[in-house]
């Protein structure tokens, strides 16, 4: 069956641009006069390199959220390689109900990961040298801001800010790592940032490879705003806890923080 909402199988190098554009960009906030309640877009087997944007952006319209001509909804990407990129590597803004499988993303100067939508899951994939294009940015591996989530088997790496910053709440994580991130943060920086996560599960590592003279990531854990009713298991080899710019709600958070 030959689809037109599907790209496979492509190379994306757009070389020099003088203006922000972005690799891949799927944007439905004009409407497409699509049928059916969710988008259907998939994108497999592609790689994005030097993009003056974002590499690869889902984007729906928060403004529209009950026209099903305007939603981004059901978006499948999956095998992904993205490169040298302005902007954030993927970016999901206002798509939800996607799924993300085996992406790997290095070399951005924005987040690796940003996720604004709900219901989105992803699995296998992996952030390296988020913010380090020009060696200034202290950018997060990923950026997660949609709520019902899933994140299964990833890995933040090397990046500039923060491994993975979390805020939302209901999300189910399991076989996260954050290494050696951080390195261009100008105040502390953790592996996981929780910031306003309720009714969450959190299950990973942080931990900091021995390398001469490199700033890496201060803590394992940091919270920010409220964080309550989480059940959360961070191991770690850098210092456990950072200091709580935020409340630790008086919910059923168990913390389980070791080395």
């Amino acid at each position: 069956m030959v689809n037109t909402r599907r790209r496979s199988d492509q190379p994306v190098h757009q070389g020099s641009q003088s203006h922000a554009v972005h690799g891949i960009h799927f944007n439905q906030t004009r409407g497409s006069g699509f049928e059916f309640a969710d988008s259907m877009h998939q994108l497999h087997s592609v790689i994005v390199s030097y993009c003056t944007g974002d590499g690869i952006r889902l984007q729906g319209d928060s403004e529209k959220a009950d026209n099903p001509d305007a939603r981004l909804r059901g978006a499948h990407v999956a095998f992904c390689e993205i490169r040298v990129c302005d902007g954030i590597g993927l970016h999901l803004l206002h798509a939800s109900d996607c799924f993300l499988h085996s992406i790997d993303i290095g070399t951005t100067q924005g987040h690796g990961y940003v996720i604004n939508g709900g219901n989105t899951r992803m699995t296998n994939w992996k952030a390296f040298f988020a913010g380090r294009l020009t060696g200034t940015e202290a950018s997060d591996g990923i950026h997660w801001l949609g709520s019902r989530g899933v994140i299964v088997g990833s890995e933040a790496q090397d990046c500039g800010g923060n491994g993975f910053y979390l805020n939302a709440n209901s999300l189910s994580t399991s076989g996260l790592l954050s290494d050696s991130n951080g390195v261009h943060a100008a105040a502390s920086s953790a592996g996981f940032v929780l910031d306003d996560v309720t009714n969450s599960v959190i299950e990973g590592m942080a931990l900091d490879r021995n390398r001469s003279g490199a700033r890496t990531q201060d803590y394992a854990l940091q919270y920010l705003g409220t964080v309550a009713d989480n059940i959360i298991q961070v191991a770690y080899r850098t210092p456990a806890v950072g200091p709580e710019n935020g409340t630790l709600g008086t919910g059923n958070n168990r913390i389980v923080v070791g080395s």
